[in-house]
């Protein structure tokens, strides 16, 4: 807009410096953004406890059943149940 107004030789040196502007900070900010989730990365893997209550309950789950399931035992004991009455028809 207001390179618009420039006469010609100062208004593309005015538009070439308002893009590198913008295209340098935009990488930066990229740069730090990225740094910010390796950061939470490492934070995560080092203080996150691998025995988590919900970890134990999905890997106890069978193969197959809903995430929701594994976290609901009583919910994933009435599956089980449905599912063995199907099987076994009384």
């Amino acid at each position: 807009m207001i390179a618009g107004a420039l006469p010609g030789p100062l208004r593309t040196a005015v538009l070439h410096a308002a893009q590198d502007a913008y295209v340098v900070g935009m990488a930066d900010v990229l740069w730090v953004g990225a740094d910010v989730m390796v950061a939470g990365a490492v934070l995560i893997g080092t203080f996150m406890p691998a025995g988590t209550k919900a970890a134990v309950q999905q890997s106890a789950a069978h193969e197959g059943a809903p995430a929701a399931l594994a976290l609901d035992p009583p919910g994933l004991a009435l599956a089980e149940a449905a599912a063995d009455a199907r099987r076994h028809p009384a």
